[in-house]
């Protein structure tokens, strides 16, 4: 009976030269992972807001802000063609609009 001798390498081992260099080039050209970024911008120091951003401020929709500022309930900037509106506005208008819980007229 005859034996037979299997040499078990690593298959990285019977590579030739010019397959390790071929598989080293598509290693280095692979995408390497991109850290994520965050879904919203930081928030900006101006205090001149778009109003996108006093949309968001407010947690309302764009028109119900464009409509405020066109009933005047919001005063704004206009700078050329961009309307701006100042985050001291913004907070006067949620100031105005606070409304108190109503207390029972009979007591229960």
């Amino acid at each position: 009976m005859s034996s037979v001798f299997v040499s078990r390498q690593h298959p990285a081992a019977t590579r030739t030269a010019a397959a390790r260099s071929a598989i080293e080039v598509a290693e280095q050209a692979w995408p390497q992972p991109v850290a994520p970024q965050p879904a919203t911008p930081p928030p900006t120091l101006s205090p001149l807001f778009t109003t996108d951003q006093a949309a968001e401020y407010l947690q309302i929709s764009v028109r119900s802000v464009k409509n405020l500022l066109g009933d005047g309930r919001i005063p704004f900037i206009k700078i050329g063609r961009a309307t701006r509106i100042h985050r001291d506005d913004l907070d006067g208008f949620i100031a105005r609009n606070r409304r108190r819980q109503r207390q029972a007229l009979r007591p229960t």
